[in-house]
């Protein structure tokens, strides 16, 4: 299996036990829920702008679908400029879709703007982003944002409408803390505390952590996609908002 295909399908189908099983999970039922929500006519034009390997185009299968991005590699429908544009007219799209792009984007403004020109009066910006998430260069990592500055950002660029929901909040949060935690520490095993850690992960990896996710997924639902109104779910990992031109 190819990255491009192991990356698709662990979007596309998260299992439990997997590395970024309670992100992936709750990311996808977030963009779910989502796209449930708004109105999409069969045959509205859609595009997945920064789409790599496009994972979610399954979820609009009546659409045309396009893919933007800024490499030839992954054979998108268009290429992103230097500048953060496509060769497309104003008002050309029903939806825009955006999953883990913004925190790579040098200039995030320009990329909010180029999605909104792109937007028909009244089409929506689905947009999915990290608040506490590790370092993950592609090709580099530049922000973060909480709830109320994707608000303030997003409002600025001209959206309205806009509804916010935090995913994977609180314990939940915790327990994919702890998965990186167990997937990322790495120390000699000559000292005591390395080779304390490496039983460790073995021993969650192997019997643990997919009875893990299954409990947290039955007793933790309540914290996987949560309306932003929530204030006692201070911690989360994602943002997901959706905004109306």
């Amino acid at each position: 299996m190819s990255f491009d295909e192991d990356y698709t399908k662990k979007r596309q189908r998260p299992v439990r036990g997997e590395d970024l099983y309670i992100h992936l999970s709750d990311a996808l039922l977030a963009l779910e829920q989502a796209v449930k929500s708004i109105e999409i006519e069969p045959g509205s034009k859609i595009l997945d702008f920064g789409a790599g390997s496009s994972p979610y185009d399954f979820l609009f299968p009546n659409a045309k679908y396009l893919k933007a991005d800024i490499t030839p590699e992954t054979s998108p429908d268009l290429l992103i400029t230097d500048g953060g544009t496509v060769e497309e007219s104003d008002e050309s799209f029903e939806v825009v879709l955006s999953t883990q792009v913004l925190e790579h984007v040098y200039d995030p403004q320009s990329y909010l703007r180029e999605v909104y020109r792109l937007l028909k009066p009244h089409g929506k910006f689905l947009l999915a982003l990290p608040c506490l998430y590790e370092d993950h260069k592609c090709p580099n990592d530049y922000q973060r944002w909480m709830r109320q500055g994707l608000e303030r950002d997003l409002k600025n660029t001209g959206f309205n409408n806009i509804r916010i929901y935090k995913v994977t909040t609180g314990v939940r949060g915790l327990a994919f803390f702890w998965d990186r935690y167990i997937d990322s520490m790495h120390s000699s095993r000559k000292k005591v505390h390395g080779l304390m850690h490496f039983v460790l992960r073995n021993l969650y990896l192997r019997p643990v952590r997919k009875l893990v996710h299954f409990l947290s997924d039955k007793i933790h639902d309540d914290f996987r996609v949560v309306i932003d109104d929530e204030d006692q779910h201070t911690v989360y990992i994602n943002l997901f908002a959706v905004a109306e031109k």
